[in-house]
């Protein structure tokens, strides 16, 4: 499959790239604009935005794709995993690890993106191909 042909294939399912990708940039600053972003985990915040990107692509593109629907799980499945890992406080949530949230203009910018989506499979949710 060329370049091209790829790009046409995944414009059908995913939207026009220009337009998907204004709807999606503006999600993600919406979403940094409450107080509760800066006290949110780097993980917890890469699920929330890959969340958004799938979100723009169900917007812009073939809502019925399955694949998009499979990510917004296995994104948000990700992170409850880190959190059932986690001690519980006597409140009945988990704690907070210590120092684990980025402070906002922190030097060097956000963290690189975990890669923890090798295991799609352990959340029954196989990837479409």
């Amino acid at each position: 499959m060329t370049i091209g042909n790829l790009l046409a294939t995944r414009e059908q399912t995913h939207g026009d790239y220009r337009t998907k990708a204004e709807t999606i940039q503006s999600l993600k600053r919406r979403m940094r604009c409450p107080d509760g972003w800066d006290n949110l985990t780097p993980y917890q915040r890469e699920s929330l935005e890959m969340i958004a990107s799938k979100i723009g692509r169900i917007l812009h593109g073939n809502a019925d794709e399955i694949d998009h629907w499979q990510d917004i799980a296995g994104y948000a499945m990700l992170v409850v995993r880190e959190l059932e890992a986690r001690p519980t406080s006597a409140a009945g949530g988990a704690e907070p690890p210590p120092g684990n949230a980025i402070p906002p203009n922190a030097p060097g910018g956000e963290p690189p993106a975990p890669s923890a989506l090798a295991g799609w499979a352990s959340f029954g949710l196989p990837r479409q191909t």
